[in-house]
Parts: structure tokens; C-alpha cells; sequence
């Protein structure tokens, strides 16, 4: 993907993911702290996984998957994905591995490479 289409990309989800977080908190499905949360995080941590040279190595299929879920509109999917990094503590890592049945069953077939969506707040290749 050239820059060209990366900043495409990116300026969509931009748009996308404000939109649809403005609609959620209207409807009062968050509330005002996940949607400071997610507008400060979302994009930033979008970017900085797509801008990372070793994103390619670690993880093939996910610039892959990032972009469909973009191009799908998956905008809670990735709101959900960026919007923080999981969490390790004293009872180990704590996040999510897939958004849902699907993505997990990839995951079954393909191992933790599979193509599916994948961001810091999920358990992946990337992250551990």
C-alpha cells in the first residue's frame, strides 16, 4: 500500500470512527469516558501499528485486516481494538483475542497469525 492510499485509509477511519462514537454516546451506549478514551486513542494507536516497519515481519495479514475492517465500516470492531493496550497484571494478560465467533474460529484453523482484526487491546502476535 502507497502512502497515497494509507492516508486515504487512515483519514476514513478518522471519519468513521468519529462519527460512529458521536452516534453512540447521543444514543447513551457509552458513556463520557470510554468516548474521550476511544476519540484520544483510537486513531493514534491505528496509526502508529500501521506506520510500524515491523508490523510486516511479526504479523502478515494484518495491515490486511485492518484494511477491510476499514473499507467494512467495522467501526466498533476497531474501536474495540484500538482503544487501549490490554492489560497485564497478576492474573496474567487481560483482553480480548477476537471480536467475535468467526475471527475466533480463524484463529483455530489458521494459529495466531490467522487474518483477523487485531490492535493493542487484543491478545496477538503483535502484542505478546
Amino acid at each position: 500500500m502507497n502512502d497515497t492510499d494509507m492516508q486515504n485509509l487512515t483519514e476514513s477511519a478518522e471519519r468513521g470512527v468519529a462519527e460512529y462514537l458521536a452516534e453512540t454516546i447521543q444514543a447513551g451506549r457509552i458513556d463520557r469516558q470510554l468516548y474521550d478514551l476511544a476519540m484520544a486513542n483510537v486513531i493514534p494507536n491505528l496509526k502508529a501499528w500501521l506506520g510500524d516497519v515491523e508490523l510486516d515481519r511479526i504479523s502478515p495479514h494484518l495491515r490486511e485486516s485492518v484494511e477491510q475492517a476499514i473499507r467494512k465500516q467495522r467501526w466498533e470492531e476497531l474501536v474495540n481494538a484500538y482503544r487501549q493496550s490490554a492489560r497485564f497484571g497478576t492474573g496474567g494478560i487481560r483482553g480480548m483475542m477476537a471480536q467475535d465467533r468467526d475471527s475466533i474460529v480463524r484463529m483455530k484453523e489458521h494459529g495466531i497469525d490467522a487474518p483477523i482484526l487485531k490492535g493493542p487491546n487484543t491478545i496477538n502476535n503483535v502484542v505478546l
